[in-house]
């Protein structure tokens, strides 16, 4: 390899082209919330960066509860891809009405699985904080994700997101 050379699509350039197609998306006038967050539009898409960076997409059930799936993968040296679902439930009105806060809190619980060097397959928690906007239809997120690797060793992590996803009909 070439002393200086670059590749000519880094994950930081993936990075920008997905913030873009995500800005782009919200501006959309044709994607503007009408109506309810769980009842009218239950099916989210967005990225997620940070420990690992991808995909997430939410299917809303009901008021309080939804499930997760995300597809993402490593920025550290170790290059994965992480498969991961979980069933969440959220506290829409605690914080709110406790504290003044107009976010929300939501936990779950899920499995996870890592494609690397070595498959691993593991469980997972969610404990986070969100926030609704209502026009259009976007949920910004924080989220921290313990983790055990049960297979093929014993082993806990913790990865922190934060996220945007936007909400439409299907």
């Amino acid at each position: 390899m070439v002393s200086g050379y670059r590749k000519p699509y880094s994950r930081r350039m993936f990075l920008v082209l997905m913030l873009s197609i995500v800005f782009t998306l919200l501006l959309s006038s044709s994607v503007f919330a009408e109506n309810s967050y769980s009842k009218e539009k239950p099916f989210g898409v967005g990225i997620i960066v940070g420990s690992p960076t991808g995909i997430s997409f939410r299917y809303v059930l009901n008021e309080t509860n939804g499930i997760d799936v995300g597809l993402a993968w490593s920025v550290r040296k170790n290059e994965y891809l992480q498969i991961n679902g979980s069933y969440i439930w959220s506290n829409n009105a605690y914080l709110q009405k406790n504290y003044d806060l107009p976010i929300s809190f939501h936990y779950g619980a899920g499995a996870k699985m890592v494609l690397g060097d070595i498959t691993q397959l593991g469980i997972r928690g969610i404990i986070g904080v969100f926030h609704v906007f209502s026009r259009p239809l976007v949920d910004l997120l924080f989220e921290l994700e313990p983790g055990i690797t049960l297979i093929p060793a014993t082993s806990f992590d913790i990865d922190a997101i934060l996220g945007a996803r936007i909400f439409f009909s299907i």
